[in-house]
Order: structure tokens, then C-alpha cells, then sequence
């Protein structure tokens, strides 16, 4: 496990980093497999914002501020643990047969040629895509933790592309490829 701790704007103690380390990786060890967490520690007149971010199947992001630090890392590592609980509570319940993982490539198109009908649009952009299998709601979960509009996925179910989708509305759309 990677945990990497950045202070901005004051320098932090080595006991204070060494507590934040044993609680993330006791929260690692039992929510996740390995994994690589960023913890930032940033002073901004008298308050503390705390942010920590884990990488790995999938993404737990929180951020808080407060007038101690210790109460500010608290509130976040308290929000990162709900939403693993969270996270495992639903793969408890959603246990599927494995699929293998495709790659996906990603194009980005550039729309300013659009409105010249005899100019097609251009790839400006193009970046490789992990597409992992898992269940609808396992992608909705991992699409609401990355705060993301949408999420593209293989079913579990029927080993396709699939994409789910946050609607204005507030619910959730499936498209099934």
C-alpha cells in the first residue's frame, strides 16, 4: 500500500503522520486490497481542510475543514469509511460470475467543425479506458463515488459494454450495448 501524505502552507508533525498512516491503512486492510491513498493537509488562514483520496477497484474521495486538524481529518476519514462500507454492503449483495476486464480506447472530438458541414470532426484527444465487469449497481456506485455523470462498464450478466448514466432528474439511466 502507497499511502502518500502532502502538507500545504504549514509543516505537519511526525507523530500526526504516522497516526493519519496506521487508521488509513487499518481502514485499507479491512474495506480494500492494496491500494494508493493521497492525503492533503492544507492550512488556509485559521481553518484545516482535509482531503483523502484512495485509488484501487474503487475510488473513495472526502474532503473537510475545521479549526483543529485532527477534528478535520476525523470528519474525512469518517466520510471515506461510510462510503466503503457502503461500497462492500453492496458487492456483498451482488456477488456475479467474473468476467475479463477490456481495454477501450477513448476519443475525444473536437465540435468545432461542426458547423462547417464539409469538415468532419476531428479526433484532439485519445487516451486508453479499463472497462471492468461488474453489476448495474456496482458501476452506479462507482460512478457516484468519482462524482461522475456517467460510467461505462461490462455486465456481469450478459458480458457486454453497458453505460450507466445520472438523468436531470436524479435518477439513473442504463444503456445496455
Amino acid at each position: 500500500m502507497n499511502i502518500q501524505i502532502s502538507a500545504r502552507h504549514f509543516e505537519c508533525e511526525q507523530e500526526i503522520q504516522q497516526e493519519i498512516e496506521q487508521r488509513i491503512e487499518r481502514l485499507a486492510k479491512t474495506y480494500l486490497e492494496p491500494v494508493h491513498v493521497d492525503v492533503v493537509l492544507d492550512k488556509e488562514d485559521n481553518r484545516f481542510r482535509v482531503q483523502i483520496v484512495m485509488h484501487n477497484r474503487v475510488q473513495a474521495e472526502a474532503t473537510a475543514e475545521d479549526f483543529d486538524l485532527m477534528t478535520a481529518f476525523n470528519k474525512t476519514f469518517d466520510k471515506v469509511e461510510r462510503q466503503l462500507k457502503k461500497f462492500k454492503e453492496k458487492i456483498k449483495h451482488h456477488k456475479g460470475k467474473k468476467a475479463v476486464s477490456r481495454k477501450y480506447r477513448e476519443m475525444v472530438v473536437d465540435a468545432r467543425g461542426i458547423e462547417d458541414i464539409d469538415s468532419s470532426p476531428q479526433v484532439i484527444e485519445e487516451k486508453p479506458y479499463i472497462v471492468k465487469p461488474m453489476s448495474v449497481d456496482e458501476a452506479i456506485m462507482q460512478m457516484e463515488l468519482l462524482h461522475a455523470d456517467f460510467y461505462v462498464f461490462i455486465n456481469q450478466e450478459n458480458e457486454q459494454l453497458n453505460i450507466v448514466y445520472k438523468r436531470k432528474d436524479g435518477n439513473y439511466g442504463h444503456i445496455n450495448i
